[in-house]
């Protein structure tokens, strides 16, 4: 099983612990981290996820990495007595994310136009159409408050349904939360600032991934299995 870790931009832990990590050079992996004695989950040793995990957890950067000695492991993540750095995932990138957190609010789409919203569907798809056109470099900041904009009035045909709000509701937040995240990032400066808006985009990701399986409800599983299958195609690696 790959295991992967996400970073901070500069290489250090972000999700626990403030380790600097060795990184690979050359095409070489990144030296062995010191050894941490009986490694136990969620305590001490150094952590990763398989790829299905992966967007439970926050980071700028994403690394694929290998571990050796005791283990202590779950479904959902493994630590070990030591670890290393393998090579960089590159597709680990704002476009990318954006792209996809589209991918899974268009996904539920049909859900959302089952309940008939009064505006037909027509903002939620705008929301969707600019957040990818901005991920593609053929946006701007206007262009962004618009698709914001758009995602609050797939959230106000939402709110006036019954039926179907719940599901509605998830996938109008999918996009509404990329759109956020994309605005966000085209207003912040200074690198406090641009730091803190890749988090909010991070949690954008997670939130339209989260929102989507939601809207699918019996078939949330089937859902997040199509998310993560999607996911490993913008990153270039396989599931599993």
């Amino acid at each position: 099983m790959n295991l992967y870790k996400l970073l901070n931009a500069n290489g250090r832990s972000c999700n626990g612990g403030l380790d600097q990590w060795s990184l690979p050079e050359d095409g070489k992996p990144g030296a062995w981290m010191p050894s941490i004695v009986d490694p136990k989950l969620c305590s001490r040793g150094y952590h990763g996820v398989p790829i299905e995990y992966v967007l439970d957890w926050e980071g700028d950067t994403l690394w694929e990495m290998e571990v050796r000695g005791k283990k202590d492991e779950s479904p959902e993540k493994t630590t070990a007595e030591q670890a290393r750095l393998v090579r960089q995932v590159p597709e680990w990138n704002d476009k990318n994310l954006r792209l996809f957190a589209c991918d899974c609010a268009e996904h539920v789409l049909p859900i959302y136009l089952d309940s008939s919203p009064e505006d037909g569907g027509m903002a939620l798809m705008l929301a969707i159409h600019i957040i990818r056109e901005y991920a593609h470099g053929r946006a701007d900041e206007q262009d962004l408050e618009a698709a914001w904009a758009a995602a609050e009035v797939a959230a106000g045909a939402a709110a006036r349904a019954t039926a179907w709000r719940a599901a509605e509701v998830a996938a109008e937040a999918a996009a509404e939360a990329a759109a956020r995240a994309a605005a966000g990032a085209a207003r912040a400066a200074g690198a406090a600032a641009r730091a803190a808006v890749r988090a909010a985009a991070r949690a954008a990701v997670r939130a339209a991934a989260a929102g989507a399986a939601w809207a699918a409800g019996a078939a949330g599983a089937e859902e997040k299995e199509w998310q993560i299958n999607r996911l490993c195609e913008y990153l270039q690696i396989e599931n599993g």
